[in-house]
């Protein structure tokens, strides 16, 4: 047992010092959001950021937060997505291709944990991405999809 929390411990220090060699990243983002429940779709706003902790060239993990904001005929739909992405960057010619997926905590009328999934591209500092993001336990969450802007910042 000591040996496996050793094993994870240098993981993680390995983990942190590579990510600050290659340096962290935040994307402040903004776009559309469309949620479907079962009383109707709603079109809302959204506005986030995420972190990208490289790991390895290609390879990083991206915590983000988006609140979206919508609203129904007939109730307020607010939502706040937690995600945190396992990422895949694809370099082609001047552009990144990012296939993002991981776990997701969404909290509109209760909490609720899912999956998401995302596939962005990069043009030099710049993002387009479309997001998914599906709840497993509450069916009374809606089901997201979201297309978002944003511009990369080093943190480093």
């Amino acid at each position: 047992m000591k040996r496996l929390v050793a094993l994870i411990v240098v993981c993680f220090v390995t983990t942190y010092l590579s990510a600050q060699e290659k340096g962290i990243e935040f994307t402040p983002r903004i776009g559309f959001s469309i949620g479907n429940s079962d009383i109707s779709n709603e079109l809302g706003l959204n506005l986030g950021g995420q972190l990208s902790v490289p790991i390895s060239q290609r390879f990083s993990i991206d915590p983000g937060v988006s609140f979206i904001c919508m609203k129904s005929s007939t109730e307020n739909m607010n939502t706040l997505l937690i995600p945190v992405y396992a990422s895949y960057k694809i370099p082609i010619q001047q552009v990144n291709l990012d296939l993002k997926v991981g776990p997701c905590a969404q909290f509109t009328h209760s909490m609720d944990v899912g999956g998401s999934a995302e596939i962005g591209v990069a043009y030099q500092k710049w993002v387009m991405a479309v997001n998914g993001y599906f709840n497993f336990i509450d069916g009374q969450n809606p089901s997201v999809f979201s297309l978002s802007f944003g511009y990369k910042f080093s943190l480093k």
